[in-house]
């Protein structure tokens, strides 16, 4: 029912706009957290610095969907054995996503501001 109501004020390809710009709130929201992090602490980021740690979290966020689905087939729930080697993988796809993040940030960002952002990520 919202869905077609939200369609017939929008029309598809604007609501197929709008539904796509809400599946990246949980990472447009993470970055301005750190953007405001740094700002607390004296490091504040302009609106570009914003938009590109947001624009490659939003990149990294379907990386690791895809990722997840990937090791997803891999386990087998019989196998404990498996599910630790899931975890294990996982965990190692998040560190080298948030090195990702940061690769892409540090053309922008000032080195206290990269530094200051590598904290807020290993948080």
């Amino acid at each position: 029912m919202e869905c077609q109501l939200f369609t017939s004020l929008l029309g598809d390809a604007r609501y197929t706009q709008w539904q796509d710009y809400q599946q990246t709130q949980s990472a447009r929201l993470q970055a301005s957290t750190y953007a405001t992090a740094l700002a607390r602490a004296g490091l504040p980021l302009d609106s570009t610095q914003t938009r590109t740690i947001a624009m490659a979290m939003i990149g990294e966020q379907e990386r690791m969907k895809q990722d997840i689905l990937a090791l997803a087939r891999t386990v087998n729930l019989a196998s404990p054995q498996t599910q630790v080697q899931a975890q294990e993988a996982l965990k190692r796809r998040q560190e080298e996503s948030n090195q990702r993040v940061l690769d892409a940030a540090s053309p922008y960002l000032s080195a206290r501001q990269l530094s200051a952002l590598r904290s807020q990520i290993e948080r």
